[in-house]
């Protein structure tokens, strides 16, 4: 699936659209504001959004899921017991399409994901989760979507609930259309679910999550693009520790929510949320 994107500078340096091949640059200061960040994906996306935004709570103001389940969906309790790699992997994706995509297991338990969550904030490996308190989380779950069921969206809803994000700030918005990004006017035909994974189903979703998560209207789009994509070197902020990126950012095909880079894989020491962290506080940096 597509990757997820930060709001505002990072949107348009991280969201996936098509750009003219560039060579790859060092990512710039631009002296954005860190604690304005909001974080937005679809699918394997939608659940990295997720992952950061808990991880990350402290800063991070909401978040866009869309087609994605409850932060620590895939995490097997044998993980937990007894983390041998390995093993770990196979055995969370198989509970990944099992029961964080499907619901053949049974929809996932809010409750105890939550809980899992405050253990980590306990132990220090994500933000304490009082940082969701304000948080304006969107959720959304197409119709014909047969990846990620609705059963799996609605647990995610049950989790930022239980996690103490207050029920207002959560919205479930359930409307036509597949397992895809929706626009007003691109991509394939509404219902689809088919590469590119965006579907013109005459609704700006782009639109409709930033302004659920920062309340006010967006400006009207120009006609034509004022800013550019810049194509960065991701290799950079690796930590000298493999993490799964590709080696120039601006879209990304698959993100980890289920351990293949790590064992550690949700905390904010974990390889793919440390990395794309770092690429955020670089663009935070004064120019």
């Amino acid at each position: 699936m597509r990757s997820w994107a930060f709001a505002g500078v990072l949107l348009l340096s991280l969201f996936g659209a098509a750009a003219p091949a560039a060579a790859a640059e060092d990512l710039p200061n631009l002296g954005v504001a860190l604690p304005q960040t909001s974080v937005s994906g679809l699918s394997s996306g939608a659940y990295m959004a997720g992952q950061i935004e808990v991880a990350h709570s402290k800063n991070i103001v909401g978040a866009g899921i869309v087609a994605g389940g409850p932060f620590a969906c895939a995490e097997t309790a044998s993980g937990e017991l007894f983390p041998y790699w390995p093993i770990v992997v196979w055995q969370n994706a198989t509970q990944a399409a099992n029961a964080c995509m499907k619901d053949s297991w049974g929809a996932p338990d809010a409750e105890k994901l939550a809980k899992r969550a405050k253990e980590l904030a306990e132990d220090g490996k994500i933000d304490e989760l009082s940082g969701l308190a304000d948080d304006k989380v969107y959720l959304f779950s197409s119709n014909e979507d047969q990846t990620v069921v609705r059963a799996v969206v609605e647990a995610a809803q049950r989790f930022y609930q239980a996690a103490g994000v207050p029920e207002g700030n959560v919205t479930l918005v359930e409307k036509e259309g597949g397992h895809a990004f929706l626009t007003e006017t691109e991509g394939t035909a509404c219902g689809l679910s088919k590469d590119p994974y965006v579907s013109d189903c005459d609704y700006d979703q782009a639109r409709a999550i930033l302004e659920w998560i920062y309340g006010a209207p967006l400006a009207d789009p120009s006609p034509s693009p004022t800013g550019k994509f810049i194509t960065f070197d991701q290799s950079a902020f690796n930590d000298g520790v493999p993490n799964g990126l590709a080696a120039e950012g601006v879209v990304y095909v698959c993100w980890d929510w289920w351990g293949y880079s790590d064992i550690d894989y949700l905390g904010k020491d974990a390889p793919q949320i440390k990395a794309v962290w770092a690429m955020a506080e670089r663009l935070a940096m004064q120019p």
